[in-house]
């Protein structure tokens, strides 16, 4: 059976990035990923695309638990969208929209190996993941301009970084070499 996924595009140095929309995030899809960048030509411009699930390659690996635990980390993401001013019973702001993107869009280029983050709102509107494991933890927000920046806090190491774009085809490595203590 073929089912139709809707992908928001765009390209960012000669590279194109598929999004998947809210809708193709569905219990329907037993099993779904985001795809890799597809190198493009530098004057190429990314448009909304409409791809049929059965064209979609999805490597063995990723029919797990894992790839669930994706699903599930994306729709928790566009629960935000929802979320009306003052929703956390004071002043909080709504999510912004374009921090959600972002954070989905950063998701997309995490390396498989590594464990997935949880996810959180701040009362500013700002997305961000995190991981923590014992006394280690890592966290990257989205205040929703493209960027992004992470802290890194663990026994004797307090490192972060600011403003780095979240459009890049790969994550800093700094971040990385963090991500790999957790």
């Amino acid at each position: 059976m073929s089912h139709a996924i809707d992908y928001f595009a765009f390209n960012h140095e000669a590279y194109n990035y598929y999004i998947p929309s809210a809708a193709a995030c569905d219990e329907d899809y037993d099993a779904f990923d985001f795809l890799e960048p597809e190198v493009l030509g530098k004057n190429d411009i990314a448009s909304y695309v409409d791809l049929t699930y059965d064209s979609i390659l999805i490597p063995s690996s990723l029919e797990s638990s894992k790839c669930a635990a994706k699903h599930q980390l994306l729709r928790s993401l566009e629960s935000y969208a929802a979320l009306k001013a003052g929703w956390d019973g004071y002043s909080a702001d709504p999510a912004n929209a374009q921090s959600i993107m972002d954070a989905r869009v950063f998701i997309s280029t995490l390396p498989e190996q590594y464990v997935l983050p949880k996810d959180m709102l701040a009362s500013d509107g700002e997305v961000s993941l995190y991981w923590e494991c014992g006394d280690t933890y890592l966290e990257v927000s989205f205040p929703g301009d493209n960027t992004y920046h992470f802290i890194f806090n663990a026994p004797g190491i307090r490192e972060g970084r600011d403003d780095l774009p979240v459009t890049c085809p790969l994550i800093n490595p700094q971040f990385i070499s963090f991500l790999a203590c957790i």
